[in-house]
């Protein structure tokens, strides 16, 4: 079973009746419910998840960036072993280079792996940083909303 998403063309989307939770809220009228506050968490709850978003864009935005800095090197590498490769040597003289060749690639490879993960536990951490933060806030407001009404 398969599922789209599909997003509502403009149109369609600017004839949806808008949805004012203030209005609605204070329509409800719920006792001992302060809406002004509540409304409020929820905005702090949504500027803490754009942040989170934020945070991870930017860490996609640097892999990203990474990986197409490890692609030049490497193709640059390739360049500068294609010429050692052709040029006129001793067998075992192409067997130390190709050895070295390529232990220089894995280092290579291996450090870059490296940066990479500590981009992406880097970025992973701000996240959730961020939301441990608002739910720390979340919880703090709920607890401060139940001391003023006893």
């Amino acid at each position: 079973m398969t599922t789209t998403t599909e997003t509502l063309p403009v149109e369609t989307a600017s004839k949806l009746p808008k949805l004012d939770l203030r209005a609605l809220l204070e329509k409800l009228r719920l006792p001992g419910v302060d809406t002004q506050k509540l409304i409020e968490g929820r905005r702090k709850d949504i500027e803490a998840l754009m942040a989170a978003n934020e945070r991870a864009f930017t860490a996609i935005e640097a892999l990203t960036r990474k990986q197409g800095e490890l692609l030049s090197d490497v193709m640059k590498e390739w360049q500068a072993n294609a010429k050692d490769v052709v040029a006129p040597t001793t067998v075992i003289e192409k067997i130390n280079q190709t050895a070295t060749h390529a232990q220089r690639a894995f280092t290579h490879a291996l450090t870059n792996m490296k940066e990479m993960a500590e981009i992406a536990a880097r970025s992973n951490q701000d996240v959730l940083d961020i939301l441990n933060k608002r739910y720390k806030e979340g919880v703090e407001e709920f607890r401060s909303s139940i001391r003023t009404k006893a």
